[in-house]
């Protein structure tokens, strides 16, 4: 065992360097914020970095011990998606031709944002901050999870039952409210936070001064972190792209984590009660490492032994038009994982645990190079877009939104109601829908 032990260490550290050449050959380059770029930098952070800190049993907050050979499959899983994603960059390279970064020309357009349409964004905020009330109206004052994890509700059910009852176990159409209140509110504020790049009116301050502190209530509200983070990283990334075009050189990338993971402390101290410092620091570096890990390891373990695949049944299938019943791998895998049987969990990981939940390994080799080619393919589109508040927002909008496939499902991304707000919200913006020969230089 001990020569496979060696083997496995030898091959996950030279395979970042092979990648680094072949993004290189892509024409991206890890250093420059892009979709692609990102989407594997959160794949390193969340499926790679912490493989063999799992391999060697060495985290003592993940409930599943170690199985060596599972771990074997779940690294060759993500090695062979990370592979295959660059290649799909290659591909679209050479079908579609080289990204340029027009967008981050660095003058940008705070003309745009004229009076007509900052009335508009105006409007669509108060819409926000509307829907925002309605929805704390139908949770109940004492169902916030957010008061709860802090204590001021008189709710004695717990932060997690509440976080349930405010999503999965809310009595309405959730999921459109999340889309205002959580997507397309913080698109919002990196429309006002972009416009300040060259704006400094008092309008554009307040502006900004008014709504950031109402989305970040709005955020905090159920007490999921990640949400509260995806904003962070967000405004990190406009930052960079704005001041910097885009550049993450090493001083700054150290800068932004360290920041990154004292905001982390912070919601992981407030939001799950955790009072002693030894605790909370070990433990959010065990979330961000592993956290995602174990899943797939489940997941490799799961199907098909114990669960058939599921043969596309983890996919959407809207109104039932499709003749099967949808089954989400992340809640088969969740209930396996889970310690309490009274609230529902999932386990959320990569997108190539899903298709090998689907297919086995055959989604494993086929799906990320697809995935690849079209993540390739919406940035060529974007990055030549001409520089204003709003394009540029909704650039790092999508960089957000498509780098959570390193922890999700890429079903989530076939129906994308979410992409599909965003860009509606954009084209009442901009007023009219933009052509692309009129935006692109």
């Amino acid at each position: 065992m001990f020569f496979i032990d060696l083997l496995f260490i030898i091959i996950w550290i030279q395979l970042p360097i092979i990648w680094h050449y072949m993004l290189k050959a892509s024409g991206l380059a890890i250093t420059r914020i892009s979709i692609s770029s990102v989407t594997l930098m959160f794949f390193y952070l969340f499926q790679y970095i912490g493989i063999p800190i799992y391999y060697f049993n060495l985290d003592q907050y993940r409930i599943i011990e170690s199985n060596k050979y599972g771990m074997l499959s779940v690294f060759a899983g993500t090695s062979i998606t990370i592979t295959l994603l660059i290649f799909g960059f290659f591909a679209a390279k050479n079908h579609i031709g080289s990204v340029n970064y027009n967008l981050y020309s660095e003058e940008i357009n705070t003309g745009f944002i004229n009076k007509k349409r900052g009335i508009i964004i105006n409007l669509i905020a108060l819409f926000c901050l509307t829907i925002f009330c309605v929805y704390l109206t139908k949770v109940g004052f004492e169902n916030i999870a957010f008061l709860n994890a802090i204590s001021i509700s008189d709710n004695q059910l717990g932060t997690s039952f509440s976080r349930n009852l405010m999503s999965t176990e809310f009595d309405g159409k959730y999921h459109w409210y999340s889309l205002v209140i959580h997507s397309i509110f913080s698109f919002l504020i990196l429309i006002f936070f972009a416009n300040l790049r060259n704006n400094k009116s008092f309008k554009a301050r307040l502006s900004f001064l008014i709504y950031f502190p109402i989305v970040l209530l709005a955020l905090l509200s159920t007490t999921e972190k990640i949400l509260i983070l995806d904003l962070f990283i967000s405004l990190v990334f406009l930052n960079l792209i704005i001041n910097y075009r885009g550049f993450i050189k090493p001083i700054r990338l150290i800068k932004f984590a360290s920041t990154g993971l004292l905001v982390s402390f912070l919601l992981v101290s407030v939001l799950t009660g955790f009072q002693n410092i030894g605790a909370i620091v070990p433990s959010t570096v065990s979330r961000i490492l592993t956290g995602s890990i174990e899943p797939a390891l489940i997941y490799v373990e799961t199907f098909p032994k114990e669960n058939d695949y599921l043969l596309g049944k983890s996919l959407p299938n809207p109104g039932g038009l499709l003749p099967f019943e949808p089954k989400r791998s992340s809640v088969i895998v969740g209930d396996i994982q889970s310690i309490n049987d009274n609230i529902q969990t999932t386990a959320p990981t990569a997108f190539w645990a899903d298709a090998y939940a689907n297919f086995g390994w055959i989604g494993v080799f086929t799906v990320p190079f697809f995935v690849g080619y079209i993540i390739y393919l919406i940035d060529r589109v974007f990055l030549g877009l001409s520089p204003n508040p709003l394009m540029v927002s909704l650039y790092v909008w999508v960089i957000s939104h498509y780098k959570a496939i390193s922890i999700s499902s890429i079903g989530n991304y076939i129906i994308d109601l979410k992409f599909i707000g965003i860009v509606l919200v954009s084209i009442m913006i901009y007023g009219a829908i933009p052509k692309l020969k009129k935006i692109i230089k």
